[in-house]
């Protein structure tokens, strides 16, 4: 198509040629007429004034034949007195006096004929520039004919340019896409290598999926006997008092069977001052269960002895300790994924944050957020509330941060809770 059209835009430009010279033959020509009929209208000028000049001079044959008529007229009646002597001057005066009739006829026939001549004369003049303006403006519009053609030749040669650009860049065009048909079967090849490490790297993946579970059961089984080991160990004399450190998380059930919860203040060997919240005051030394949540266990002692501090206020205890702790395994209640929005209140409620829980279980959860403070803020006390939770009524859990990973920006909170909830746990449970 881009080379039928470049050999009509040829035949266009010499077609463009041809009638550009055969314009400038017809402005040549329209010239030449105009030129011949300003020389008619002179000539029709030249024709008007000897017209005139011929109608002056039958007027002055006219006045000359009136005056003949009147003279003959004379003589007639001159002739008449004499007698008969005067006949032959009579029938002379009568002859001189009709020539004079018939010369006045025939000046009449000459002014009617002139007359005629005239308004013909005035017709051709008008007709003639009728034609001079016409032919000036068919000049006209012939030569702005000329100028079009002229430009139209110039327009068709820059098209004719530029389809051979055209031409030139589809042949290009052409290459590049055998080129790139080249390539795309290259690419096809690769893809087709691709699908088949595909298809091999998903049979590995299936493998290591089934070495994964394999795995994961022994380390249940592992995290099983390693909690055993713990317990043994806490008892061995590996774990002891020494590991509790002033702030830490506690729980005491008295022989009443209630638990009371509180903090540890500070620690000297074997006994440890506390503050309990809405504990009985203890006058005596009294039998206990003691729970102490350091790090991510719980050291358990009992029995351990528990007395009112005095002089003291009445929320501070002493604990005596006499034997070494039990270990109980944190995450000994299964976790459930969960994603609802929370909102985060430090205990004190000075400060709330927004974010998104990652996990709860009866005794801890975690939570995502993409506030900072907690970079720099393990171990504080925070309270979180569930939104749209199905338990309304346990939406509120307390917790203790324990440790806090930072995901570019996104950090994992994670947090123990002063005790174990069983309404969350029948929850989890039950959701699992």
């Amino acid at each position: 198509m881009i080379e039928q059209m470049v050999s009509l835009t040829s035949t266009s430009v010499q077609h463009a040629k041809v009638s550009s010279e055969d314009l400038a033959d017809l402005v040549t020509t329209t010239n030449t007429m105009a030129s011949l009929s300003g020389e008619i209208e002179q000539t029709l000028q030249n024709f008007k004034s000897e017209f005139a000049m011929v109608k002056n001079e039958t007027g002055v044959i006219e006045n000359i034949t009136s005056q003949t008529n009147l003279l003959a007229l004379n003589a007639s009646i001159e002739a008449a007195r004499v007698g008969e002597s005067g006949k032959g001057f009579a029938v002379v005066a009568e002859q001189i006096r009709t020539l004079s009739e018939e010369t006045k006829s025939s000046s009449n026939q000459i002014r009617q004929a002139l007359e005629h001549l005239e308004e013909t004369s005035e017709r051709m003049t008008a007709s003639m520039e009728e034609t001079l303006k016409l032919i000036q403006l068919t000049l006209t519009k012939v030569t702005q004919t000329g100028k079009s053609m002229t430009e139209i030749a110039s327009d068709t040669n820059k098209i004719g340019e530029n389809i051979q650009v055209i031409d030139h860049a589809m042949k290009e065009v052409e290459a590049s896409n055998i080129h790139l048909v080249d390539n795309l079967n290259q690419v096809t090849d690769i893809v087709g290598d691709m699908t088949t490490c595909i298809s091999d790297s998903n049979e590995i993946n299936n493998r290591m999926l089934s070495k994964y579970d394999e795995s994961a059961n022994s380390i249940n089984s592992i995290e099983t006997v390693i909690e055993s080991l713990m317990c043994e160990l806490g008892i061995g004399g590996f774990m002891g008092t020494e590991d509790v450190q002033p702030g830490m998380k506690l729980s005491v059930a008295l022989k009443d069977g209630k638990n009371y919860y509180g903090e540890v203040l500070t620690r000297e060997n074997n006994t440890l001052s506390i503050t309990l919240a809405n504990a009985p005051k203890l006058t005596e030394v009294t039998e206990c269960k003691l729970q102490v949540t350091v790090g991510n266990v719980l050291y358990c002692w009992d029995p351990a002895k528990i007395v009112h501090t005095a002089q003291e206020a009445d929320s501070h205890f002493t604990i005596q300790i006499e034997s070494r702790p039990k270990i109980n395994n944190r995450r000994k209640y299964p976790r459930l994924d969960i994603s609802n929005a929370c909102t985060i209140t430090l205990a004190d409620g000075t400060t709330t944050m927004e974010g998104k829980l990652d996990n709860l279980s009866a005794n801890g959860f975690a939570f995502l957020t993409h506030d900072n403070y907690f970079a720099t803020h393990k171990g504080v006390d925070i309270r979180v509330k569930i939104h749209n939770f199905d338990l309304p009524q346990h939406d509120e859990l307390e917790g203790h941060v324990i440790r806090c990973s930072n995901n570019e920006g996104l950090y994992i909170v994670g947090c123990q809770m002063p005790g174990d909830d069983f309404f969350i746990r029948d929850y989890v449970k039950g959701k699992l």
